[in-house]
């Protein structure tokens, strides 16, 4: 497989991603928000007794249900049954899953190593919590959320692939034309 191919496979799918987050911004951003605030009250309170518990079991809960409405909405009432090649995916694209992990890599070193590790070096003394919570309050409904669609849709490209001709190597029975 060409690598231009393998390019088109791999940016195939954050492009769907950003449609995906541009369809559903109410339902991703609002439960995004439970985390994200959570992130926030934490960073800044010294929370009494069982309540980071609590709130943490919050956002766990809001990551699960936002990770399962992804899946519905992407996967919707498909039927992955014989229809996709999985394992062929994996033995024909595997480069464009490679591309996709260093797209990824990327976007983590712009959204995560540079605010949380060098622009942090920046904020004045006392301002380190502020800017944080700041931090985690915006990211939760954008790039955390934005990479839960992605590996959704990473998922449902590889479970859902049909290739345009069978493999050589596939032998099922072929239905007779009439």
């Amino acid at each position: 497989m060409s690598l231009s191919l393998q390019a088109r496979t791999a940016v195939e799918v954050p492009s769907q991603a950003l449609g995906f987050y541009r369809r559903h911004p109410v339902l991703i951003v609002g439960i995004s928000l439970v985390p994200g605030l959570e992130r926030f009250v934490s960073v800044q309170t010294d929370l009494p007794g069982p309540l980071p518990v609590v709130m943490e079991t919050l956002t766990l809960l809001a990551r699960v249900l936002l990770i399962g409405l992804i899946v519905r909405l992407a996967f919707g009432r498909e039927s992955t049954g014989d229809s996709g090649h999985p394992a062929r995916f994996l033995r024909e694209r595997w480069p464009s899953l490679m591309l996709q992990a260093a797209m990824l890599g990327g976007l983590v070193m712009v959204f995560d190593v540079i605010p949380e590790q060098i622009i942090r070096d920046w904020i004045p003394s006392g301002g380190e919590d502020l800017y944080t919570a700041v931090l985690l309050l915006i990211k939760n409904p954008t790039v955390i959320a934005f990479t839960f669609v992605w590996m959704v849709l990473a998922a449902r490209q590889v479970v859902t692939y049909t290739p345009a001709e069978p493999a050589v190597h596939d032998r099922r029975p072929r239905t007779p034309q009439p």
